[in-house]
């Protein structure tokens, strides 16, 4: 089988997009252990403890969060000037048995199922994980059910992981 169609990207496929490849690098383990500092930062200062523990736990948890919410930001901005860029935002998905391409103005990839290692699906999109920090964004308003299909059993064939 061969399909293709045209993926067309809008400024909230984006975003959306970006946050959800954020999470995929900030997972849940982070966040609980920012919570964790957190509150042992909070008990710490409610004891009255002003030793040189807090002041640690406090920059500890400054420079974690700091670096998250700058990783995030990051990931918007590139990904959305990455959008503007584009004059016509939009990419031609391709495949067959044995590979995967997808090509825009701004650039082409073209890899063998096998290199995906993952597909996070969300409703109006999936991401691609091909490694913990490359993705690639499939908006799903033109991909046919037949097509969604394909691409997915093609994934699980070469041993990827789906996830809804």
């Amino acid at each position: 089988m061969h399909i293709e169609t045209k993926l067309v990207y809008t400024e909230e496929i984006v975003r959306a997009a970006a946050f959800a490849s954020w999470r995929v690098l900030v997972n849940n383990r982070i966040i609980a252990a920012l919570v964790i500092l957190s509150v042992s930062l909070i008990v710490q200062i409610q004891d009255d403890d002003r030793s040189w523990l807090v002041g640690a736990l406090g920059v500890i948890l400054f420079i974690a969060t700091a670096i998250c919410g700058f990783g995030y930001l990051r990931s918007v901005r590139g990904s959305l000037a990455r959008l503007r860029k584009m004059k016509i935002p939009e990419a031609l998905l391709q495949a067959d048995d044995t590979w995967l391409s997808a090509s825009s103005e701004l650039g082409a990839i073209r890899i063998p199922w096998s290199a995906i290692g993952e597909i996070k699906q969300y409703p109006k999109f999936w991401l691609l994980i091909l490694s913990k920090t490359s993705h690639l964004t499939v908006p799903l308003a033109n991909l046919s059910a037949e097509n969604q299909e394909f691409v997915l059993k093609q994934v699980r064939l070469a041993g990827g992981v789906i996830n809804a």
